[in-house]
Parts: structure tokens; C-alpha cells; sequence
């Protein structure tokens, strides 16, 4: 979804992604933030700045994605590590 970043009355940002402007990072939300700081100053970077917050949206959602990849191989791994442990307890005990 994309709308209009107004900056003033007259002048706007147009399809700037939603993402962007609603991501949080460090409980902030940078887009916002960065206008409110700027007020009556120059606004040439913000472009710059919405494609930025949409790149790191997409690579902390592929973060996530792995990460979930990793911890379930790491969980699986470790359940064979007590299958064979338990596996050997057993088969000391039978022995």
C-alpha cells in the first residue's frame, strides 16, 4: 500500500510505501521521526531515506525467516542428540 507524505501544505511525497512509514526500529519510527526533526529544513534525502526502511523491511523479515529456519534445524538436532544419548543409555542398561 502507498499514500502521500505531506511536508508542508503545498508539497508532498507521493508512493511512499506504508511499510515505511509505520516501521519501527529501536521504538521509533524513523520516516516520522526523521520528518518531525526537520521541520522547515531541507527534505531532499527523505526519498533516499523511504527506500532505505523499505530495503530493511525486506531483510528483517528474511532475517526471521532463516533465523526460524535455524533455531527449528538446531531443535532438531538437539532431539537427535538425546535420541542417541537415550539410545545409548538403554542399550547400557540392557548390556
Amino acid at each position: 500500500m502507498h499514500g502521500k507524505v505531506w511536508i508542508n501544505e503545498q508539497q508532498y511525497f507521493d508512493k511512499a510505501p506504508l511499510l515505511a512509514w509505520e516501521l519501527y526500529i529501536g521504538g521509533y519510527q524513523p520516516a516520522q521521526k526523521w520528518l518531525r526533526d526537520r521541520k522547515g529544513r531541507e527534505f531532499s534525502h527523505y526519498q533516499k531515506i523511504i527506500v532505505a526502511l523499505t530495503e530493511t523491511d525486506r531483510l528483517m523479515k528474511e532475517i526471521d525467516i532463516v533465523g526460524v529456519v535455524v533455531k527449528d534445524e538446531i531443535m532438531v538436532e538437539s532431539n537427535l542428540i538425546l535420541t542417541r544419548q537415550d539410545h545409548y543409555r538403554v542399550n547400557r542398561k540392557k548390556g
